[in-house]
């Protein structure tokens, strides 16, 4: 029995899926969501999407789904896990100077999206690879 709280497992979107209910005007799709969400590309939570999007094509795995809250940010086939950074000098918002670039990879604890539950234990050897990626205008320069 499915009680709605298990995994569910993703479906790769093609952004044509329209919004159901009743009276939904206008009429909308996926892709109309996709845009008034991920259009600011300059926004931090979309600039970090950005650039795991960025890794993940580098390495031919743009075609998976992204699990959010996993232990990693992207998996390789072999199990080696990445971590994705990403900063920007300008911000979306209104600066007085531009931003101090600071990548933070010190060992943290993490949500396993497999069972669930947080690991408070403070770890390092989760990540295999790490990625910095830094946004100059709308570009983001792999640091790798």
């Amino acid at each position: 029995m499915n009680d709605g709280l298990s995994h569910h497992d993703a479906e790769l979107r093609t952004g044509e899926e329209p919004f159901r209910g009743q009276n939904v005007r206008p009429a909308l799709q996926l892709i109309d969501y996709w845009r008034w969400s991920g259009s600011m590309l300059s926004d931090n939570t979309t600039r970090g999407d950005l650039a795991e999007f960025l890794v993940a094509a580098a390495l031919g795995l743009h075609k998976n789904i992204k699990r959010a809250w996993d232990v990693c940010d992207i998996r390789m086939p072999s199990n080696t896990s990445i971590e994705v950074k990403s900063a920007a000098y300008n911000q979306a918002w209104k600066q007085a100077r531009p931003s101090t670039i600071r990548f933070g990879v010190a060992p943290s604890g993490s949500w396993n999206a497999e069972t669930g539950k947080f690991n408070e234990e403070k770890s390092a050897g989760l990540t295999s690879m790490f990625s910095a990626c830094l946004r100059e205008g709308i570009l983001l320069t792999a640091l790798t």
